[in-house]
């Protein structure tokens, strides 16, 4: 088993265990009268995560849900943008959410929330984590190819660090194997519940593109175009700084270019419950070379039971001018693969 697959797995296996149970003094509330104590994690993606005792971890359609009640803080953003931040407290009335601080108390249409946050003092509770593999042989060629994509993220308030990780080894009938590995760390903190500016990093190798390395460092600023209970789309511009080691040599390349990526999430609930992600980015060069890179990536996503799933991954990378020794200016790949999340 490869050696970054067996890490992941010890990861996951460890925050698996580690999850603790905590309080649960919170009160949701159905459309039809259910009343239900739990624990508030989250609105995201249409979706309310709640623990209870019995039941397990809920996961609840935002539209079926009439009144919340919680002691504890949130953050809540609406559909314009606007954040709340606050107790959950009694309304009196259905479909209306009431979120007080301090001396600011806020009565918010439960039909424009779409996100809430619970804020939390424990690094578990703060943490999300999620790995998919895949594996695939063509007969045909001989070509085989095996795939991990993990993703860890810490949230605060209105921070966020997050670290992806991702790999594919390939090889042909006649061995020769092919390497693409992408490691990439983000801090975000968000601006508005629309704006936010973030800081990355990362790490990228890929033999197809005759890249033994490329380190890059930047920053930019994101914006949330729209944001409904199934559907997200986001846009951000950026600038970074590369250098690049070819696999033909000692050949280095440096390079400031430019970010426009845009991506966008679509979440259907009703039975399969299925996501789709596209993500699109260019990146021109902005020093006054002759270049430009792009990156495309989908993926679709179905839980075939509670935090697994199976999907169908597509990825294609393009360069108007690999290094030298490069075998194409694009690599592309489809896999099936299985996954879990925390």
């Amino acid at each position: 088993m490869p050696r970054h697959l067996f890490l992941c797995l010890l990861l996951a296996v460890c925050l698996a265990q580690a999850a603790g149970a905590a309080p649960k003094t919170d009160i949701l509330v159905m459309d039809n009268g259910d009343r239900i104590t739990c624990e508030i994690l989250n609105l995201e993606r249409g979706k309310l995560s709640a623990k209870t005792d019995d039941m397990g971890t809920l996961s609840i359609k935002w539209l079926k849900i009439a009144r919340l009640e919680s002691q504890y803080l949130f953050l809540v953003t609406t559909r314009d943008g606007t954040l709340v931040f606050g107790q959950l407290l009694p309304t009196g009335a259905d479909d209306a959410l009431r979120v007080v601080h301090l001396e600011r108390d806020t009565i918010l249409d439960m039909g424009e929330v779409v996100g809430i946050k619970a804020i939390k003092y424990s690094l578990l509770d703060k943490v999300d984590f999620s790995i998919d593999m895949g594996v695939s042989s063509y007969k045909a060629t001989g070509m085989s190819q095996f795939t991990t994509d993990a993703r860890f993220a810490v949230n605060g308030r209105i921070h966020r660090g997050s670290a992806r990780y991702s790999a594919l080894y390939a090889k042909d009938k006649d061995d020769e194997v092919t390497r693409r590995h992408d490691l990439n760390l983000v801090y975000d903190r968000l601006v508005t519940g629309k704006f936010s500016g973030y800081l990355n990093t990362g790490l990228e190798r890929n033999e197809e593109l005759g890249l033994k390395a490329r380190v890059l460092g930047g920053g930019g600023v994101g914006y949330r175009i729209l944001e409904g209970l199934s559907h997200r789309l986001d846009a951000s511009l950026g600038v970074s700084r590369t250098r690049e080691w070819a696999t033909s040599g000692d050949l280095v390349e440096s390079s400031t270019e430019g970010l426009i990526r845009t991506s966008l999430s679509i979440y259907l609930y009703d039975s399969p419950k299925t996501t789709l992600d596209i993500t699109l980015a260019v990146m021109p060069a902005i020093d006054g070379k002759d270049r430009v890179r792009t990156q495309s990536d989908a993926s679709v996503k179905q839980e075939i039971f509670s935090d697994f799933f199976l999907g169908l991954n597509y990825f294609e990378r393009y360069d108007s001018a690999p290094p030298p020794g490069a075998d194409s200016n694009s690599d592309r790949g489809l896999t099936f693969t299985v996954g879990w999340s925390k």
